[in-house]
């Protein structure tokens, strides 16, 4: 009797008696949404042929003509289709679950090979991308921090009233900016005169930018990271690949789009 209740109490028993029923559903369940997917897909492009506008094919229309089904998931199904329709039979031991968690991936192909050669579960397979992106974006920021660690070594600070180097902008929105702040002094009726005037220093000004990037969420404070090291690196190489006055123009329309409407 106790070996029986042993036996009903061990959750390692259960799974081994369940995964015959649950690799059947799974199976059931992936050929529905890859069929689904399909569906849909044809569907979108027999009204878009025939000239109708994108909302008349949009997931929402999708979900409510057929019920049962939210648009998300509608959105889901196709999409998972579009990227995997032709390639989810060369990964004939994955489940739908597996093209859906790698759908956003980079390199989604890595995972689902992998995940077909080791026999990964979904979580499995999620769990092995995370940890292994999370190493590689460890060592990227290590070795940015090198490469911006050896440029500032070699970055000579310019002497005031020394001219500007060859191949720079003489004027800018940095100058512009200083331009307004002379103006504004001037009409507040302040004077101009060095003892008025505050400097700042580099390693202040540097901590306020080092505290305002630390306020961006991390994706932003790696994309800055890197840009601030590629900058510095072509600044040291004296410009020869690329010009200031192009990063302006990019960084101009970057602003542009952060001040636009949605």
């Amino acid at each position: 009797m106790t070996q029986i209740k042993s036996q009903q109490d061990d959750p390692q028993q259960i799974n081994v008696l369940s995964e015959q029923y649950c690799q059947q559903w799974d199976k059931l369940v992936s050929t529905t949404n890859w069929t689904k997917g399909k569906i849909i897909c044809q569907w979108r492009e027999r009204l878009q042929t025939a000239g109708f506008s994108a909302h008349h094919y949009s997931d929402e229309a999708w979900s409510r003509r057929v019920g049962n089904v939210t648009p998300q998931h509608t959105g889901r199904l196709r999409k998972v289709f579009v990227r995997f329709g032709t390639l989810q039979e060369e990964y004939p031991k994955l489940y739908w679950s597996h093209f859906l968690s790698a759908l956003d991936w980079e390199t989604p192909e890595i995972w689902l090979e992998g995940a077909q050669r080791n026999r990964w579960s979904v979580s499995e397979m999620r769990n092995m991308q995370s940890t292994t992106m999370r190493q590689v974006e460890t060592t990227e920021m290590q070795e940015d921090d090198i490469l911006l660690a050896n440029l500032t070594d070699h970055v000579v600070q310019p002497i005031a009233g020394a001219n500007r180097p060859s191949g720079l902008p003489e004027s800018g929105p940095a100058s512009s900016a200083t331009d307004a702040f002379k103006d504004t002094e001037t009409e507040s009726g302040l004077e101009s005169h060095p003892a008025n005037q505050t400097a700042v220093s580099p390693l202040v000004a540097a901590k306020e930018d080092s505290m305002a990037i630390d306020d961006l969420p991390r994706d932003f404070r790696r994309v800055f990271s890197r840009l601030e090291t590629m900058i510095r690196k072509h600044q040291a190489s004296g410009w020869e690949s690329v010009k200031p006055n192009t990063l302006l123009l990019q960084l101009e329309k970057l602003k542009a789009i952060i001040n636009s409407p949605e």
